[in-house]
């Protein structure tokens, strides 16, 4: 279509369906009159518009009436008057406009009731037609809707099948032309049709379609009609012959428009063809909304596998590989991201056969960002750690040293990315039996002392990375008894609420780790927790990242030399307790040197005897009949002494501590086997076997 400035300006207005046939019916029906009486009718709509059904030749009103006026003197004597009329209901026209050459009141009475007379045929008329033109309509948009189910399947593109449903419109052979467009934030964009290729002139002008959009109304244009008065607009069009606009909008909320034109001298659109453009240009909608929707359903299961993929990610890289068959310490773990993908990190770093590092953080906010902040001072502390003990292969970089490093590295993007981390770097060192960690902001270590079968809280005092930058790190260091178990966590555990709005807090779970840590597993340990999280808060979903470590200290496993283990075995007769004296004896000396001092020897003589006939005694009731197999093994750091019995399992922690005054008996051999070893492990099987094991350092440790 081309643009041609010297074209008269199309006329065009807003109208309801039905208007156009209205007022030409009201023509067919005063025309016969007025040609007789040379009389000028028009009707003034409810635009305050006037639209001439006929006029005189010899009436200057209809060229000089303009919008607004009220009446009118004509040359020749005539009499101009807008006369007001009851339409039967209809809201398209308020009154009609009367120019005669006479004043005879007969004649206006006369048109307004042909006017009134008129517009009832043409109500019951309309009504009939109305219906059937609905029931056309309906069945066009089952067949048009029809046609959305068995194309959608088939078709490469949304732009195929608004074609093929356009096509409905422009297939009858007068030269129709469409185009559709949908809104796309804010802008229109031009999606099919038989015309799209040629309407860059309806873009350019595209005021038309954002009236009909934002009135929710047809716009109709027909240049044909001899108006001088319409709503003028911007753009000159070439060879139109009319125009149709008809905007729709879907119900979630898809808006969109349809323009159909053709030649000059094509008949203007009646009801039946903007019934039926609405019905389709809504089906059209319809199929693109719902073609919206299903991308939106498939990308929406794309990123629910990104984030399953994402989570499974987090699970490798941020929150660590648990360490394994460490032997001295079993560890458990347990993560629950709160949207999948979270900003807690955890991170284990094997040091030494008797020493593991752990590594736990919290990044400040949650979702992928935080993940990527957690990923990257994981990778951080591992390029720390490589660096210094390459530098230094002999000797294990202290925490503070590590830790300053890597919050020199990655403070200053903290900033920038105006976030923060808090952390526990601690430290398990077996051969000393001592756990040193740095707390940057972080929650407590919990502290589970078996022996004393309590928990509490290990602080320190340092703030997060990415605070400040002339922040000093300083250890904390606590020792332990093999046995106890340290548990690591987020705030997101404590953070957790109940429908009541209470937090579960740090007491909760220290009463829980009391209560629950009865059995030594640190693994069901982890799974106590989650059921009781979930019991709490009312269901699995948590607004927090949830993660929590256990370490569980033991023994340690020591390569041993098998030559440098012996075993005997007696029976449970107090005059057996001699053998068990030399047998230890014996096992003090390495090639007739002596490898305790005296002194220690007679201490951990002391503690066996005592151990051994408290088995006699009351693990097998006094019974001589019984068995006792005792073991020592020497290595380079300690002398090993264990006692196996089959006899009542002994805890320790129900021996209540001795009173010297001499007012009640009981506890002191417990007390006295505490002062003359270093450490002393009391293991149930379970099974029916049970061991004392008493540990005695050698003079260089």
């Amino acid at each position: 279509m081309q643009l041609h400035s010297d074209a008269a300006p199309p006329v065009y207005r807003l109208f309801e369906i039905g208007d156009i046939e209205f007022r030409e019916a009201l023509r067919q029906a005063v025309v016969p009159i007025a040609s007789a009486l040379h009389l000028s009718i028009g009707v003034r709509t409810t635009d305050n518009q006037v639209e001439w059904l006929v006029t005189d030749l010899e009436c200057e009103c209809s060229s000089e009436l303009r919008e607004g006026d009220r009446e009118c003197s004509c040359a020749q004597g005539r009499r101009s008057e807008s006369i007001p009329i009851n339409l039967g209901g209809s809201s398209a026209v308020s009154s009609c406009w009367l120019c005669s050459p006479t004043s005879a009141i007969e004649i206006r009475e006369a048109i307004c009731r042909i006017i009134e007379a008129t517009s009832r045929q043409i109500a019951i008329e309309g009504r009939e037609s109305s219906l059937l033109v609905e029931l056309g309509t309906c069945w066009e948009s089952l067949e048009a809707l029809y046609e959305v189910y068995s194309l959608a399947p088939a078709s490469r593109s949304i732009e195929g099948i608004v074609d093929r449903i356009l096509s409905r419109l422009v297939d009858s052979g007068d030269g129709l032309c469409s185009a559709f467009w949908i809104e796309i934030e804010g802008q229109l964009v031009p999606l099919g049709g038989s015309g799209i290729a040629d309407c860059g002139w309806l873009a350019q002008g595209n005021e038309l379609l954002r009236r009909a959009m934002s009135e929710h109304r047809c716009i109709v244009i027909d240049a044909s009609v001899g108006d001088h008065r319409p709503f003028q607009v911007s753009l000159e069009i070439d060879a139109i012959g009319s125009m149709l606009i008809v905007p729709v909008e879907a119900r979630h909320g898809l808006k969109a428009a349809l323009a159909l034109w053709g030649p000059g001298g094509r008949k203007p659109f009646d009801s039946w063809i903007m019934r039926k453009a609405q019905a389709l240009a809504m089906q059209a909608v319809m199929a693109i909304e719902g073609d919206q929707l299903n991308r939106a359903a498939v990308e929406s299961e794309l990123l629910h596998h990104d984030l399953d993929l994402g989570s499974r990610m987090q699970q490798m890289l941020l929150l660590g590989n648990q360490p394994t068959r460490l032997g001295f310490a079993q560890v458990a773990s347990l993560a629950i991201p709160s949207q999948r993908v979270g900003g807690d990190f955890v991170e284990f770093f094997r040091q030494h056969r008797q020493c593991l590092d752990i590594l736990i953080g919290d990044v400040m906010g949650k979702g992928l960002k935080a993940s990527l902040v957690g990923a990257a001072v994981t990778r951080q502390f591992h390029r720390t750690l490589l660096a210094l003990m390459s530098s230094q292969p002999d000797r294990l970089p202290s925490l503070e040293t590590v830790v300053s490093l890597v919050h020199e590295e990655i403070a200053g993007r903290l900033a920038d990315l105006d976030s923060f981390v808090t952390l526990n770097y601690a430290r398990i060192d077996a051969r000393r039996g001592r756990i040193e960690f740095i707390d940057c902001g972080h929650t407590p270590v919990l502290h589970y002392n078996r022996k004393e079968q309590q928990c509490s809280p290990l602080r320190g005092d340092n703030m997060p990375l990415g605070f400040s930058n002339k922040e000093s790190y300083k250890h904390v260091t606590a020792s332990y008894e093999y046995g106890d178990v340290f548990v690591f966590y987020s705030d997101g555990v404590t953070d957790v609420r109940n429908p009541e709005g209470e937090m579960f807090d740090i007491h909760r779970l220290m009463n829980l780790i009391d209560s629950s840590y009865q059995e030594g597993d640190p693994e069901a340990l982890a799974i106590t927790l989650r059921r009781v999280l979930t019991e709490f808060a009312g269901g699995d979903h948590f607004d927090d990242d949830l993660t929590f470590i256990v370490v569980e200290t033991q023994i340690p496993e020591r390569h041993v030399d098998r030559s440098r283990v012996k075993t005997i075995e007696i029976t449970s007769e107090l005059a057996r307790l001699q053998e068990i004296r030399t047998f230890v004896r014996s096992m003090c000396f390495e090639d007739n040197d002596l490898i305790l001092d005296q002194d220690r020897i007679s201490m951990l003589e002391l503690a066996v005897t005592e151990a051994a006939s408290n088995i006699m005694i009351h693990a097998y009731d006094g019974r001589s009949d019984r068995w006792i197999r005792v073991e020592g093994e020497l290595n380079d750091e300690c002398m090993i002494i264990r006692l196996v019995h089959s006899g009542i399992p002994f805890n320790p922690v129900d021996i209540k501590p001795p009173i010297f005054d001499g007012t009640k008996a009981g506890g002191f051999g417990v007390y006295l086997i505490d002062r003359c070893v270093d450490d002393r492990y009391y293991v149930s099987s379970g099974r029916g076997m049970n061991a004392v094991t008493l540990i005695q350092k050698r003079d260089n440790f």
